[in-house]
């Protein structure tokens, strides 16, 4: 998308709009954005990162390996208890952020699971009618092929999917 932005930002460029607020307005990039590519727009530079820029990352191929296998194994762990936890085994020392990046790259997010509807007092009494009158029903006779889950209380506890 950024670099669809660039190429249309040079092209605007190149057809005669000098001003950085008509290119950020027509590039749909920022101003800030548009102000510190102009050097680069002026000496007819390309626009793109130079390969290899930026800070080298502090975790290995294989600490994104183990930080992704600890979240699959418990999805329920948070990202700092995942940052403790890779500091146990040897991996260098990263913020809950850096976990919460490498999950977000490999396809893992948080989230809420969806609420289930809650049971109403008329569901529960017909609930233990029920239970009542099935009291001396031999349910060794019974073959069920559905399990329903249920919840009594809500439950907001976010896990990695």
């Amino acid at each position: 998308m950024k670099n669809v932005r660039l190429i249309t930002l040079k092209n605007i460029y190149n057809q005669g709009v000098k001003d950085v607020p008509s290119l950020s307005k027509l590039s749909g990039l920022s101003t800030r954005q548009v102000f510190r590519l102009m050097p680069k727009l002026r000496r007819g530079l390309s626009l793109k990162r130079k390969p290899g820029s930026g800070r080298r990352s502090k975790l290995s191929p294989n600490d994104k390996r183990r930080i992704i296998q600890l979240a699959r194994k418990d999805d329920y762990r948070t990202s700092q208890d995942i940052a403790n936890e890779i500091i146990t085994r040897g991996s260098p020392e990263v913020s809950s952020s850096t976990i919460r990046r490498t999950l977000n790259q490999a396809g893992y997010f948080k989230y809420v699971p969806k609420p289930a509807p809650m049971l109403t007092r008329k569901m529960k009494t017909k609930r233990i009618e029920w239970a009542k009158r099935h009291l001396d029903t031999n349910w060794n006779k019974w073959f069920f092929r559905d399990e329903s889950k249920f919840q009594l209380y809500r439950c907001g506890v976010q896990r990695w999917g």
